[in-house]
């Protein structure tokens, strides 16, 4: 399920970024970064709804801008704060839904098994199957 508009305003939407093995895992880390970009993580970005490793970190970038914005913490809240702030700025209820569940979704499956989805993309479609 790839939506090359979607894939389109993520890249428009984030802000410069770096790519690294390490990357802030909570807002006050998010908060202490020194440099002009943001650092996110490089890892579990082969099977992603965006089908483009670059994607997936653009809209990690964009995510966690959207925390340094709100100062929305790393936690069900702020995530939720956060997945609701991306799908108003993108202005497609379809776009919005689908950021909103691959947010959401994901945050309920880390709580409830302790890590996210390997298979992000099978995760996302199997959970869309789940709701139609």
């Amino acid at each position: 399920m790839i939506d090359y508009s979607l894939n389109n305003a993520i890249l428009r939407l984030a802000p410069r970024f770096i790519v690294s093995d390490n990357a802030p895992d909570t807002l006050e880390s998010l908060t202490r970064q020194n440099s002009s970009s943001l650092v996110v993580w490089a890892g579990a970005s082969d099977s992603t709804i965006f089908g483009d490793k670059s994607v997936n970190w653009a809209f990690r970038a964009w995510h966690d801008y959207l925390h340094l914005k709100l100062n929305a913490e790393f936690n069900e809240k702020g995530e939720t704060i956060v997945a609701i702030e991306q799908a108003r700025q993108l202005r497609n209820d379809a776009q919005g839904r689908i950021i909103t569940i691959e947010v959401i979704e994901q945050l309920n499956y880390f709580n409830k098994h302790g890590h996210f989805p390997v298979d992000q993309l099978k995760f996302f479609n199997d959970t869309m199957k789940g709701i139609k």
